[in-house]
């Protein structure tokens, strides 16, 4: 949001609502200052964990990511 008013938290929620049928299964909501994020999450591999928008350790970055690595049974055995 680029004018004063920061987003409004409700209405981000609003703005999932409408899409929440791609991503039932959870859905999180951001919104400090100026910045506003929204996520709708249909969980396919990582059914517990994931929940978005994400953020650092010490909450000062926060994303929002629609992330599928397909051949992630193959990177994990590469990586142990």
């Amino acid at each position: 949001n680029f004018n004063s008013n920061p987003p409004k938290a409700n209405l981000i929620a609003d703005m999932i609502g409408t899409i929440r049928y791609r991503g039932p299964d959870d859905c999180g909501v951001y919104s400090s200052g100026k910045i506003g994020l929204g996520h709708a999450r249909l969980s396919i591999i990582d059914l517990e964990g994931g929940h978005q928008p994400m953020q650092k350790e010490e909450g000062r970055l926060w994303i929002s990511f629609k992330w599928e690595i397909w051949n992630c049974a193959g990177l994990r055995k590469d990586m142990q």
